[in-house]
């Protein structure tokens, strides 16, 4: 498994610029911001205590990883523009606890762990 994911499920490398993230998205700009917005409201109610870091690992690190790794450049980009370093906040911070959390122990597939379940 690659400590850094280098593309997303919606085939976004990497490091995008601005503009060639929102060329390469299009129209579907609306609908991606809505799946990174999960990941937002996830950071806030994690660092809140209404859902455990390990519950939103279980289900969504990789795709929280991922997501981040496509956005960063994004953001910080959008950030210097808008002058506000709180966009998107949450989800660079929940991306951070997950990679801290799997540098402290590399996750399990459940198939694995769980395997004499019963």
């Amino acid at each position: 498994m690659k400590s850094e994911p280098d593309s997303d499920p919606f085939g976004l490398p990497a490091g995008l610029s601005r503009k060639k993230f929102d060329d390469r998205i299009g129209a579907e700009l609306p609908m991606l911001y809505s799946y990174f917005a999960t990941w937002e409201s996830l950071g806030i109610m994690v660092q809140r205590r209404q859902v455990s870091l390990e519950l939103v690992c279980d289900f969504f690190s990789h795709s929280i990883l991922q997501s981040w790794a496509v956005m960063e450049s994004y953001v910080e980009e959008l950030r210097r523009e808008m002058g506000r370093d709180t966009i998107w906040e949450w989800l660079q911070w929940l991306a951070e606890r997950v990679k801290e959390q799997e540098s402290l122990q590399k996750p399990i597939p459940a198939y694995v762990e769980f395997r004499a379940w019963k």
